[in-house]
């Protein structure tokens, strides 16, 4: 079952990876993602047609997507707050500048 579904499956897993997010590395990792979590799941695909299976391996390539997508957001987010906080003037510095 296995070396069937990954023959398969991989090859259109990587293009709906690739559509996504343009990177072929993270294509890649993101495809390979999707069949250790497939490895970990052994008794629920065991248990799915071909259909059914296809479709628990897109919805776990959706799914990696769209907490990666939700990651780069939060860390941009993270060092947008960052480059602000560090570009704005200590308060403490411009107070004893005034006292001169």
């Amino acid at each position: 079952m296995w070396e069937e579904l990954y023959e398969l499956r991989y090859p259109e897993l990587l293009r709906y990876a690739l559509s996504s997010c343009k990177n072929p590395a993270e294509a890649e990792d993101l495809t390979q993602e999707v069949f250790v979590k497939a490895l970990q799941n052994t008794d629920v695909l065991e248990e799915l047609s071909p259909e059914q299976r296809r479709a628990w391996l897109y919805r776990a390539m959706k799914n990696l997507m769209c907490d990666r997508f939700r990651r780069v957001k939060l860390e941009k987010d993270y060092l947008e707050t960052r480059m602000e906080e560090e570009a704005a003037p200590d308060p403490g510095i411009q107070e004893a500048e005034n006292r001169l």
